[in-house]
């Protein structure tokens, strides 16, 4: 049978990743956030700067919407990543017009440019990226004639804003690699499971090439049985050109053939491959009806089939066929009545399966016919000797014409037919009662 190879789909697989680091970011950044909050509130207190305030109150509302983000995961991902990029954007943007480069808006764009290939299909990544890089190149050249406010400037040169500032870079940095490394693993999990994938079709291939040559050897088997059955051969001859037959064409151990007597209640041996069946059909071997495989199939007009021999308690063992691992029983059948049992056994365990039973049943029902067929022709020769026989000696009567040429003509003729055999004729008077 062949195996059917594991599948799995890389699109799915791709799009599950791509949730798992949505949601992973999403809820680092906000409990990253929320970190970020309560050293900004330190800040905006002692500051007592209204922008400082509104500055919080931002990000207290960013940071609350992907809480909200990471914790609702049924929301559609498309929109749940588009507005963490747009997030991210417009904070890098803010922060580089504000402060410029030296603030954090370079770390924001390359998180942003990071995200962007991970989440996204890579033509919309590729937009991303150079959004990001025109923002920058943009900031950069007209950074001289950007305002900067006091409140930005002092926080960004007293030790809490370098405090906050490296909170940002370890967050980026860690939602970096942890969304690398995330992809990293599904990528090589993919690999392994296409690879996984490869070599189980490359032995389904094998295994279907395997049972297409087992098919066409079948068939070119099955085509020479066909051809021995027409050639209307002596039963004799025709059972032992068919089970060497099936016995080379299919590769088998041994290959036999029993006979049912349903008067005698016994199955006896017509033919038997090798010198083993030869030992065989010499001691006139013979099995009971209902008793062991051959029998079984014989009471049940049945095939049975034991691809391992050792697990059936109803397989009997022969010491002449010590090597047998499975075994094959089909019926003969002629009108739906059993006229034998054709026994097949292989060397190997599972070595026989349903697809031995179906081609195997086809030939043992056209064996069947074909050996009713070389009986009633066989019967019918042999009338046609008699007959033969018969006119012969009735020509060669009449044309004598003394007694004794009848006696010696009758003699001969007998003689020459019979092989030989002497024949003496006896010529007496009868007595008169």
């Amino acid at each position: 049978m062949i195996n059917t190879p594991p599948s799995f789909n890389t699109l799915g697989t791709l799009q599950a990743s791509r949730e798992t680091i949505l949601n992973n970011v999403l809820r680092g950044t906000a409990i990253a956030g929320a970190v970020l909050i309560l050293l900004s509130f330190s800040v905006t207190v002692s500051s007592n700067s209204l922008a400082n305030w509104v500055i919080l109150f931002v990000v207290i509302g960013i940071i609350g919407l992907i809480g909200l983000m990471a914790y609702h995961t049924e929301w559609p991902y498309n929109t749940r990543t588009a507005v963490l990029l747009g997030l991210l954007y417009l904070i890098g943007l803010q922060d580089a017009i504000l402060v410029g480069l030296v603030g954090d808006a370079r770390i924001t764009f390359l998180l942003f440019s990071v995200l962007s290939i991970l989440l996204l299909n890579r033509r919309m990544a590729y937009v991303l990226i150079v959004l990001a890089l025109g923002t920058v190149f943009a900031t950069a050249a007209f950074s001289t004639d950007l305002p900067k406010t006091p409140a930005t400037i002092e926080l960004y040169t007293t030790g809490s804003g370098w405090l906050i500032s490296s909170l940002y870079i370890g967050v980026a940095g860690f939602v970096s690699i942890t969304a690398v490394g995330k992809v990293l693993r599904d990528t090589q999990n993919a690999l392994d499971n296409e690879t996984s994938l490869l070599q189980n079709l490359a032995d389904a291939k094998a295994q279907s090439e395997q049972r297409i040559a087992s098919r066409i050897r079948a068939l070119n088997t099955s085509n020479e049985i066909s051809n021995a059955i027409s050639n209307l051969l002596p039963p004799d001859e025709l059972i032992r050109t068919v089970l060497e037959q099936i016995r080379v064409g299919f590769g088998y151990y041994h290959v036999q053939l029993y006979r049912l007597d349903p008067e005698g209640g016994y199955l006896y041996l017509m033919g038997s491959t090798g010198e083993h069946g030869s030992a065989l059909l010499a001691n006139k071997h013979k099995v009971a009806i209902g008793r062991g495989l051959v029998g079984h199939t014989a009471f049940t007009n049945a095939y049975t089939l034991v691809p391992n021999v050792q697990t059936s308690d109803r397989w009997l063992p022969n010491p002449l066929l010590p090597d047998t691992q499975a075994e094959l029983t089909i019926p003969l059948r002629n009108d739906n009545k059993v006229q034998g049992v054709l026994d097949v056994q292989h060397n190997i365990v599972h070595g026989l399966t349903l697809d031995d039973v179906y081609v195997l049943q086809v030939i043992a029902d056209q064996l069947a016919v074909a050996l009713q067929n070389a009986g009633q022709y066989a019967q019918i020769q042999q009338r046609i000797q008699r007959e033969v026989l018969l006119n012969e000696l009735q020509n060669k009567i009449q044309s004598a014409n003394t007694p004794q040429q009848v006696l010696a003509a009758a003699a001969q003729t007998l003689s020459h037919n019979f092989g030989g055999t002497r024949v003496d004729l006896i010529v007496g008077e009868l007595a008169d009662k």
